[in-house]
């Protein structure tokens, strides 16, 4: 280290223990979360609490919770989180208005299933009221990310208490208050529901699916048929996923280095590694969520940030469906892929995977497995 600089450092924790999926940050004594869900087959688990409280020390602040989007693997933990620690603010896609309709009916729906509908904070009063949720949830102050894209405006410091803006276009400057000059900026990339799938199924059923979308009596009548076609997509309705890259504002001569461990693919054979060198690298992160590199160029969504991207999270657990070969094809990454071991789907696909190996990066595997982790740990000048 050089003497007389000062230094920060940010640690990045990806964990997908059995029944939880806690993608999270910390930075000069924040902490940030994006997503936090169980897989849908998990969903009725009592194991669920106690891993929730195990993800972070007692009474522990939680500054941001960013939520990708709504399907049931990636927002299902929030109302434990919530009940467990204290969050300060959530960040999330603004639905178009009948598909908030269509998602709080859906989850109003299975929560009466899993007993948990009277819970103030619900998901289904999250997505149909945010800001009464918020008010009712500790004074957690929500913002919601269109689809509108910003343009010059200045960072917006999110736990400013005078901060009255509740919906930010998609590129907004996040912040928090402090030395670091550190943003996080979302993007709503889509905003529809995936109606190729869930909805193909429920027009068999022979539904009106445009009153779906607007009636909630027409919902309540039919939700049991809803609820078993939601179950066979394993709880995925969502296509729309807020990307959001995570790093420094701006080009500077920081000084970058990082430890981690976990599973790393490496020509098809998965090896343990453990690696306590510090080096050069890229502090910058993009999280994913179930978002599709067909439709999302990151390099042109982040090209103000791309110099500083060192880790990517390949999204949808790695399918190739939602995978683009020429979107990493520029650099050396590293490459969370979130998976379940015993997945139906093939995920991750070994396409991807071989596309990844040949561009020089380096696909990451995080699964239920108990010693399945990525930990990063960043120092850089300030």
């Amino acid at each position: 280290m050089c003497r007389g600089r000062k230094y920060a450092a940010r640690k990045t924790n990806i964990l997908s223990n059995r029944s939880r999926r806690i993608y999270s940050e910390q930075i000069d004594g924040k902490t940030i979360v994006y997503d936090c869900g169980l897989w849908w087959n998990e969903r009725k688990s009592k194991r669920a609490e106690r891993l929730v409280k195990s993800a972070f020390p007692e009474k522990h602040v939680i500054d941001i919770l960013f939520i990708s989007h709504f399907d049931f693997d990636h927002v299902s933990l929030i109302p434990l989180l919530i009940d467990h620690y204290t969050v300060k603010s959530i960040v999330m896609p603004l639905l178009d208005p009948d598909d908030e309709i269509f998602l709080s009916k859906l989850y109003e729906s299975l929560e009466e299933e899993l007993g948990t509908n009277n819970q103030s904070s619900c998901i289904s009063k999250l997505i149909s009221n945010p800001q009464t949720f918020g008010s009712q949830n500790e004074g957690i102050q929500i913002f919601q990310i269109s689809t509108e894209v910003a343009g010059n405006e200045e960072p917006v410091l999110i736990d400013n208490p005078n901060q009255s803006q509740t919906t930010l276009n998609s590129g907004t400057k996040i912040q928090l208050s402090g030395p670091v000059d550190w943003v996080w900026v979302p993007y709503n990339v889509d905003a529809k529901i995936r109606s190729p799938a869930l909805f193909r199924q429920l027009s068999g059923l022979n539904l009106d699916l445009a009153k779906l979308k607007t009636d909630s009596d027409h919902f309540q009548e039919n939700q049991a048929s809803i609820r078993s076609a939601y179950a066979e997509l394993d709880g995925n309705v969502n296509e729309n996923s807020l990307f959001l890259y995570s790093g420094p504002a701006k080009k500077a001569s920081y000084h970058y280095s990082r430890t981690f461990f976990g599973h790393v693919l490496d020509n098809f054979r998965l090896h343990s590694f453990f690696d306590n060198r510090w080096f050069a690298a890229k502090p910058g992160c993009i999280y994913t969520g179930d978002g599709d590199f067909n439709i999302t160029t990151l390099s042109d969504k982040f090209k103000n940030y791309w110099d500083s991207v060192g880790t990517i999270q390949i999204p949808h657990h790695g399918s190739r469906k939602s995978f683009n070969f020429g979107s990493i094809n520029d650099a050396p990454y590293l490459c969370p892929i979130s998976v379940g071991v015993n997945n139906s789907y093939g995920h991750p696909a070994p396409s991807v995977i071989s596309a990844l190996l040949e561009n020089s990066c380096y696909p990451v595997i995080v699964s239920e497995k108990s010693d399945s982790m990525l930990i990063s740990i960043f120092r850089f000048r300030i």
